[in-house]
C-alpha cells in the first residue's frame, strides 16, 4: 500500500467510521466537493474501485502490519 499523508489517514478514518462525504467535509472543515475529489483520489492511491474496496484495503495492510 502506498504511504498516505496525513490529510488522506483523516479521510480514511473517516471513511472507515462510516462517514459520507458532507460528514467528512464537515469533520475537516471544507467544502463537500473538496471531500468527492479526496475521496476519488484515495481509489486512485489504493487502486479500489469504491469506499468498501478501500476501507478493506487500508483494514487488511493495518492488520498485517501489527502482527
Amino acid at each position: 500500500m502506498p504511504a498516505l499523508t496525513l490529510r488522506e489517514t483523516q479521510i480514511v478514518d473517516l471513511l472507515i467510521a462510516g462517514s459520507t462525504n458532507k460528514a467528512i467535509a464537515r469533520a475537516l472543515d471544507f467544502k463537500e466537493m473538496t471531500a468527492k475529489t479526496h475521496v476519488r483520489n484515495l481509489y486512485r492511491k489504493l487502486n479500489a474501485t469504491n469506499r468498501a474496496d478501500a476501507v478493506r484495503i487500508v483494514l487488511e495492510f493495518r492488520a498485517k502490519s501489527r502482527s
